[in-house]
């Protein structure tokens, strides 16, 4: 039928033809989302193409980033600020990710190599404190 990351405990068979397991995101930290798949009329398992994946991490800014408004329009929206609280909302696990601060404004920042801020010469670990690193 096909494969899917996760154990026993992170796999849930819906019953209804859909399986989510939980995967390991692949950029900024140690992280993992649901990925959803449909069991094809060849009794396979397809992964369900999703463009955004829920990360929810609260984390504290280290120094100023100024966040673009979109992943396509290059202005920005905000600056974070040193010692403000923010939640890393969503991601696409290749390069972006969805940042909202308390006061409920978003704006989106891109990852290199995993975690080098785009446009930048910082690491990840540089710019937010609180991020998981597991390994």
């Amino acid at each position: 039928m096909g494969k899917v990351q996760g154990s026993n405990n992170s796999i849930k068979i819906l019953g209804d033809g859909k399986v989510i397991a939980n995967k390991r995101g692949q950029i900024l930290q140690t992280w993992f989302y649901e990925e959803p798949y449909n069991l094809s009329k060849l009794h396979k398992l397809e992964k369900i193409p999703q463009d955004l994946y829920k990360m929810n991490s609260k984390v504290k800014m280290k120094k100023e980033l100024r966040l673009l408004q979109s992943r396509t329009d290059k202005n920005f929206s905000i600056t974070l600020q040193k010692g403000e609280e923010v939640i890393i909302l969503l991601s696409d696990d290749k390069h972006w990710c969805l940042v909202e601060n308390s006061k409920g404004k978003k704006g989106w920042f891109a990852l290199d190599n995993y975690d080098q801020i785009r446009g930048t010469n910082w690491k990840a670990s540089e710019v937010f404190e609180g991020l998981c690193y597991a390994d």
